[in-house]
């Protein structure tokens, strides 16, 4: 170990002397090590991980992605995991728990960040498969941990999160073949950024992110180098795809999704948070399909034989895609007086508000069925699917223009801008002058290539959109 690195460690820890040094892991890509160190002299840390990036190294991507995108993506990766440990890991109660942070020391090309040692602390189990409990534990942090930071903007972290999103995995995009889920990124990737409810996400919320107490009651999650703005649905789709199989998916989807939403509410009362919880339910479970396509887009030009692509995968893909546009009509009973109708939500039980005709056209996907009355007697039928697919979701969405620019750029918005940002590929804050009242951007300072405009609307909102300087 450098000198500079262990006279760092023993300063923020007040320790005397470092007794033993244990690689955990390598850290992809080759880019350092994490590493658990043993104290002496400390009441407070007998043991702490070191995470050490070596900033200046070449990139070892071992599915072959070697190119300056994949280096540059994964710096910018733990600059945001700093800048998370630094500003936002202190927010994180209990119930959501992350390892605490004890420094960072940036020198000679290196990154060490001072972690808690978990394993050390009550969280010493990992898994490689989880059981119905196991996930609903999981789901319960990340319920919480949204809850956290519903509604809060990304700064310094990625403005968009999880390392799959469209705009920083282009080399992948061009990697597809042909087809319809090609044809849609574009609008799967706006479906999901410019919803109305946002947080701040894990962005790689999988099982080997999460440790586990021994008694199987708690759970902590750390590597936070992709957590940025989102929907909650990108990492509870990505969490039970890395952790259940394509059987367990199936027969447990509507159950574990109803105990994250479950448990959402709950946080959401405890911190009593003011928020329209019916309506942030109603458009994320909309959204879950949708968030399961965007992460399979990825994995058909990353690995296109990916385990991961299965059926079920293909499923919700199908979910996301279909458009039926069908209208449920009660059959077997003749509309007239003495005869009334109630169409319900069967995942719900709910009566749906207003749907009390012979028939009936949901606006969303799900499962219905109507309650005929007929003379005091009444009759439920049974429950028939309808798929809303994306053409279906109506969005508010920026429109940009002339889109090619090599000047100004125009914002075409229906609402008020608190701000603008332009971003690149890559998250970085690109300097360049915007003006909200006209609601335009120069671009004429900008280099040739792709950025992406991100604007934080008068409610809070931020959506973002994609545009090319050409000159």
């Amino acid at each position: 170990m450098l000198s500079n690195i262990k006279s760092f460690i023993l300063e923020q820890t007040g320790a005397i002397d470092i007794l033993e040094c244990e690689v955990v892991q390598e850290v992809w890509s080759g880019f350092g090590q994490v590493l658990r160190v043993q104290l002496e002299g400390t009441p407070f840390h007998e043991s702490i991980v070191v995470k050490s990036i070596f900033l200046s190294n070449e990139i070892n991507q071992p599915r072959g992605w070697n190119t300056d995108v994949s280096r540059q993506r994964k710096l910018i990766s733990y600059k945001v995991e700093h800048a998370w440990y630094e500003n936002y890991a202190g927010k994180c109660l209990e119930n959501c728990r992350v390892p605490k942070f004890y420094g960072c020391l940036i020198d000679e090309g290196n990154q060490v960040l001072l972690l808690e040692d978990l394993n050390a602390n009550g969280y010493p189990i990992r898994e490689n498969h989880l059981n119905k409990k196991e996930a609903k534990l999981c789901l319960l942090w990340l319920a919480n941990f949204h809850a956290t930071f519903i509604n809060q903007t990304p700064e310094d972290l990625w403005p968009i999160g999880s390392y799959w999103h469209l705009a920083t995995r282009q080399e992948e995009f061009e990697a597809m073949a042909d087809g319809p889920i090609k044809d849609s990124a574009s609008k799967i990737d706006e479906l999901l950024n410019t919803c109305k409810y946002q947080t701040i996400i894990h962005g790689d919320a999988k099982i080997a992110n999460f440790c586990f107490s021994a008694d199987g009651k708690n759970v902590a999650a750390v590597d936070f180098q992709y957590v940025g703005g989102g929907c909650g649905m990108k990492d509870v789709a990505y969490f039970l795809g890395s952790c259940l199989t394509e059987s367990q998916c199936e027969r447990w989807e509507l159950e574990l999704l109803d105990f994250y939403f479950s448990s959402l509410k709950l946080a959401f009362e405890d911190k009593a948070t003011e928020i329209d919880f019916e309506l942030l339910e109603n458009e994320w479970r909309l959204l879950f399909p949708i968030a399961w396509a965007d992460f399979s887009r990825f994995l058909l030009g990353w690995m296109p034989k990916h385990s991961k692509l299965n059926s079920y995968s293909y499923e919700m893909v199908n979910r996301t895609m279909a458009s039926d546009n069908i209208t449920f009509v009660a059959n077997n009973f003749t509309p007239g007086s003495g005869v009334t109708y109630q169409w319900i939500d069967c995942d719900s039980n709910v009566a749906i508000a207003g749907a009390t005709n012979h028939n009936y056209t949901p606006t969303y996907g799900g499962n219905f069925a109507v309650i005929v009355t007929e003379n005091g007697c009444s009759d439920t039928s049974a429950c028939v699917t309808s798929v809303v697919g994306i053409d279906d979701l109506d969005i508010k969405t920026l429109v940009l223009y002339p889109n090619p620019t090599n000047g100004v750029l125009n914002i075409d918005f229906e609402g008020e801008i608190k701000s603008i940002e332009v971003v690149d590929l890559l998250g970085r804050v690109i300097s360049t002058p915007v003006s909200v009242n006209e609601k335009t951007v120069d671009g004429s300072r900008l280099t040739t290539g792709k950025y992406m405009i991100r604007i934080t609307t008068e409610s809070d909102q931020i959506l973002v959109e994609e545009f090319v300087v050409q000159k």
